[in-house]
């Protein structure tokens, strides 16, 4: 049986993984707001943003009784507007 020390330590160690994970999104959705981004870099921080979810997906997997996670469709970037 686990003692109070492991779980804590258990805990401590998702905290510091979602709080990463947490501080990527927000630098990922900042740069998104700037709006100073050009093409690539917006691929590169939507690509950032999927990655993050789907390592968020894998936080409730539980290997003793899988469960095929859910496919979502995959979200394409929006094209960019015609130059005029």
């Amino acid at each position: 049986m686990a003692t109070v020390a492991q779980f804590q330590a258990a805990l401590a160690a998702v905290d510091a993984e979602t709080t990463r994970i947490a501080a990527k999104i927000d630098a990922l959705i900042a740069e998104l707001n700037a709006d100073a981004l050009d093409s690539a870099q917006e691929e590169a921080a939507f690509a950032g943003l999927q990655a993050a979810a789907d390592r968020l997906r894998l936080v409730g997997v539980d290997v003793a009784n899988p469960v095929p996670p859910v496919e979502e469709p995959p979200v394409e970037p929006s094209p960019e507007p015609p130059i005029v």
